[in-house]
């Protein structure tokens, strides 16, 4: 049944794939959210096709060696994994088209070889079978919360990867998994729209300490519960549940937790609408002292968006400012020289130059 975009209800049911020219938008059986109908708007389309007709939900295959009391960690075996690798592999690509744009992730995800690795990540990390429950039990929770979990676990595997700090599966699930406490808060609280009461903010923040908890009750290390606990904390410690500083932070929170309050900004929220990848980078780099520079520094040259008013270096020696970019393709940036030649000069993929560093004492 065809209906047009302003009749459709949360909930409807896609009858087929949408496509918007070779951009998958949405797939068959997806189930219409306040998000996806924004992005529906955004992409200019003004009716779909719904159908009555339900779709199984994902469902991870049995594994009798699951029931073993102290593997902690567990694998489908290599038959069982055949055919569910298949529809993992359709979660990825899905949550890719979902989360995956220039404008949010510059041309992080340009790179052929780099995206091949990263669903192979994603791949591997939920295979663990706990860890596919549990997303999957968030899912149903809370749908933002489910995508921006997967949002910050692909930010964060670019980052590791980009400071050569890959091959940490504890990181991988952590990253994947915390925001699990998340579903111990009341959904009315996660999705109100309105000003938090005291009481209610410090309900949200008990989210951290809940999903570290959730998963050492189901038998996860503190080497992978430690990330629910740690992603809002701040080296300057202003952050919580505990208000670490820096000399209790390793490389990987501080990865984190830059990850995720990109994730977070660049995201629509129920009470906050998204900002661009310009505005984020502002905002975090005017509460600098929060962040590890290096770490903050090698986002933006991990999406090539630098914010409008940086003082860069090109790969010529020379320094310049920011003065545009583009907010649907943020990582072509225009720049000015900071002495000689003031005319507006094009940063982008194509060109020779390139910006090498940003500079943070700005």
């Amino acid at each position: 049944m065809k209906k047009r975009l302003g009749d459709l209800k949360i909930g409807d049911i896609l009858e087929k794939d949408i496509w918007k020219g070779d951009i998958l938008l949405l797939k068959e059986g997806s189930q219409i959210t306040k998000p996806k109908l924004e992005k529906l708007k955004r992409w200019g389309v003004t009716s779909i096709g719904v159908t009555k007709k339900t779709f199984p939900p994902l469902q991870a295959p049995s594994n009798s060696s699951s029931k073993k009391k102290n593997k902690k960690t567990i694998y489908f075996g290599k038959n069982q994994l055949m055919d569910h690798e298949v529809k993992l592999r359709k979660l990825f690509f899905e949550t890719l088209t979902e989360l995956g744009h220039d404008y949010r992730y510059g041309h992080a995800l340009q790179d052929t070889e780099k995206l091949q690795w990263l669903e192979e990540s994603f791949l591997t990390t939920i295979s663990n079978t706990e860890v596919f429950h549990l997303m999957m039990e968030l899912n149903e929770y809370d749908s933002y919360s489910y995508h921006h979990s997967i949002d910050v676990f692909m930010l964060s595997s670019l980052l590791a990867k980009r400071l050569h700090y890959i091959g940490s599966e504890d990181f991988s699930i952590g990253t994947m998994l915390h925001d699990i406490g998340k579903t111990v808060i009341p959904t009315n609280l996660l999705n109100k729209e309105d000003t938090l009461s005291d009481f209610e903010f410090h309900m949200i923040k008990s989210h951290a300490t809940e999903g570290y908890n959730l998963l050492r009750a189901k038998g996860f290390p503190k080497s992978i519960s430690r990330y629910c606990r740690t992603h809002h904390e701040r080296i300057d410690g202003s952050g919580y549940p505990r208000g670490l500083k820096a000399k209790s932070l390793t490389p990987f929170d501080r990865i984190l937790m830059i990850a995720d309050t990109y994730c977070a900004l660049t995201s629509n929220r129920p009470y906050s609408k998204s900002y661009t990848a310009n505005e984020a980078l502002l905002i975090m780099l005017g509460n600098s002292e929060q962040f590890d520079p290096t770490i903050l520094q090698q986002l933006m040259l991990e999406i090539g968006v630098f914010p409008v008013g940086s003082v860069v270096s090109l790969s010529n020696g020379k320094m310049a400012k920011v003065v545009e970019i583009n907010d649907y393709q943020p990582f072509a940036s225009f720049v000015t020289y900071l002495e000689g030649l003031k005319d507006s000069i094009l940063i982008s993929k194509e060109s020779t130059l390139s910006i090498t560093s940003i500079r943070l004492d700005q």
